[in-house]
């Protein structure tokens, strides 16, 4: 049984969910919560499979809520795929959040959902040589080959990652949201250049002048040069 948390108060939205969810029947069970803390004081063992956290609703939560979540999501091995419906002032660049606008479809919910509860196609992806680093996909990881550093990668990290280095050739913004996300109608699109930001940040040196990801004719594309660079 896939679990969705939903923390919100908002009768409307909760209502709406959970009988679309009834009405589905896919193995999907919904868990509604009218407040951060009553989810935080749930979940203290074992966190939901996904959550859907209601901004709008809970923006005024304190301060030590929020870092409790924050800590929470950022120890689990297997971080909850996790939404926001609004858009929150900031949130730690390490966790993968998708933004949610109002109206969205519950339909493209469910699309999400769904995507969520399929393994990563990374899983079974064999390691890489990413510049001086070992890309290992199933486990989430990038290892310096020289000095063994490691550095750990979120399920979209590694997803996208893993996506752009089989790629072919040049792949258009839409085609990486649509394969990587799912349903584009009910998130900002920005979040794949978001992603992309920290992927490079975690994976180029400071001083490092070829960019590991190339944007040309409003086409992106994994820049050859990294394919087994630095094996030397």
């Amino acid at each position: 049984m896939f679990l969705l948390g939903l923390i919100s108060s908002d009768p409307v939205l909760c209502g709406a969910v959970s009988e679309q969810l009834q009405h589905e029947k896919k193995g999907l069970q919904l868990a509604l919560f009218p407040s951060l803390e009553e989810a935080l004081e749930a979940w203290q063992q074992n966190l939901p499979h996904a959550i859907l956290l209601d901004w709008d609703d809970s923006a005024q939560a304190p301060a030590p809520l929020w870092d409790k979540l924050v800590a929470h999501l950022e120890a689990s091995f297997t971080p909850p795929f996790f939404m926001i419906l609004g858009r929150p002032p900031s949130w730690p660049q390490a966790l993968d959040v998708m933004t949610l606008t109002r109206p969205f479809r519950l339909g493209a919910l469910l699309g999400l959902l769904e995507e969520a509860r399929r393994p990563p196609s990374f899983m079974t992806s064999k390691p890489k040589i990413i510049g001086p680093w070992l890309f290992t996909p199933n486990l989430r990881l990038l290892q310096n080959r020289k000095t063994g550093q490691e550095v750990r990668l979120t399920d979209k990290e590694t997803a996208l990652l893993d996506y752009f280095y089989l790629a072919q050739g040049p792949c258009a913004r839409d085609e990486i949201l649509t394969a990587l996300w799912g349903s584009q109608d009910c998130f900002d699109t920005h979040r794949l250049d978001a992603h992309l930001y920290r992927l490079r940040r975690k994976i180029m040196d400071q001083n490092e002048k070829q960019d590991v990801f190339l944007m040309e004719q409003g086409l992106y594309r994994f820049n050859p040069l990294w394919r087994g660079k630095g094996d030397s």
